[in-house]
């Protein structure tokens, strides 16, 4: 129970204390709030409040935090909505700041966390999610592959007219077979995060489903394979065997594992992130296509690996529509 009135007197570490508390003046449960504020900092940058300083006594940190009016620096990279609320939680006047209540009314913290899992050029991708999976008291961070896909393609305005249902549409197979890897059909957030780094970015249209579409067509494409699991794959497989996988290294990257003219294995990373160009070396290339085009000699493709679900998807398309695709995998 909290008594009714202020408190008066000095408490706790003085990084996290108040101004008010370092003024020894009266204060309330906002001097509390005022701690949280840098707590989160902490939590974001993973430091240690006003270590660069060095302060060796109160008096400095006093003149820092009260009379300077200045706070730990907060990181570029910090989700806007994380900053604004850290910013208004250490306000140096108690009234501005928000009340506990107001934070998880307003469900501040569901934000941070969808802002934090998706990267700004995903914007529109935090909105889709934040307004279709959430309930009254929280945003999911789970949801059926059934209501995800119903969600996007009313989100984004995808219409398919070759008269199939929307669960045999090749976009929506494959988007699945990205998203989807366990008996309980979810989609979690990280994953999908992941996927808009690799295929994005997310608009309100059939740009992010047509460009899945577009890279698992490519010959070789194994998608989420570990580096010792592709290379068993690849074990005995003749010179200039290849895969295309994503990188376990680094959200949005690639990586092409070759067989080499000597018989050994070859990783190439593929430097990407949502909306622009695959990098190899110190060139860009707009597509991944025409990347691997470009540098099919000097890299050794000649022969990809046939195997994957994502081809086998593919060839099923392609022969129940009358494609030839297959006659890519030599």
């Amino acid at each position: 129970m909290k008594r009714a009135g202020h408190n008066k007197g000095a408490t706790g570490s003085p990084v996290y204390m108040a101004p008010e508390v370092l003024s020894d003046k009266p204060y309330d449960e906002k001097a509390d709030v005022y701690s949280y504020g840098v707590v989160l900092w902490e939590l974001v940058t993973g430091g240690i409040p006003y270590q660069e300083e060095g302060f060796s006594a109160l008096d400095e940190i006093f003149k820092h935090v009260v009379v300077d009016n200045i706070r730990p620096k907060i990181p570029e990279q910090t989700p806007p909505t994380l900053a604004k609320l850290i910013r208004k939680c250490w306000d140096a006047n108690p009234s501005k700041r928000p009340s506990f209540a107001a934070v998880l009314k307003k469900h501040v913290l569901d934000d941070v966390i969808v802002d934090a899992i998706i990267s700004p050029s995903n914007a529109i991708a935090r909105t889709f999610w934040k307004e279709n999976f959430s309930s009254h008291d929280e945003v999911h961070e789970t949801v059926s592959w059934k209501k995800f896909i119903a969600a996007m393609v009313k989100f984004c305005n995808i219409e398919f007219n070759n008269g199939k249902p929307l669960d045999d549409q090749l976009e929506v197979k494959a988007l699945k077979l990205i998203l989807v890897d366990n008996r309980d059909d979810l989609v979690t957030i990280e994953k999908f995060s992941k996927a808009l780094e690799w295929f994005g970015p997310f608009s309100k249209d059939r740009t992010f489903a047509d460009q899945i579409t577009e890279i698992i067509r490519l010959p070789g494409f194994f998608g989420d394979v570990a580096s010792k699991e592709a290379e068993q794959s690849m074990a005995g497989k003749k010179p200039g065997t290849y895969m295309i996988r994503f990188s376990s290294q680094q959200p949005g990257f690639y990586t092409i594992t070759t067989m080499g003219d000597d018989n050994q294995l070859k990783h190439y990373r593929i430097k990407h992130k949502a909306g622009l160009g695959y990098v190899l070396g110190d060139k860009e290339y707009p597509t991944l296509a025409a990347l691997i085009k470009t540098h099919r000699r000097d890299l050794y493709l000649k022969h990809a690996i046939k195997d994957s679900k994502y081809a086998t998807l593919i060839i099923a398309h392609e022969t129940d529509v009358g494609g030839a695709y297959s006659e890519l995998l030599v």
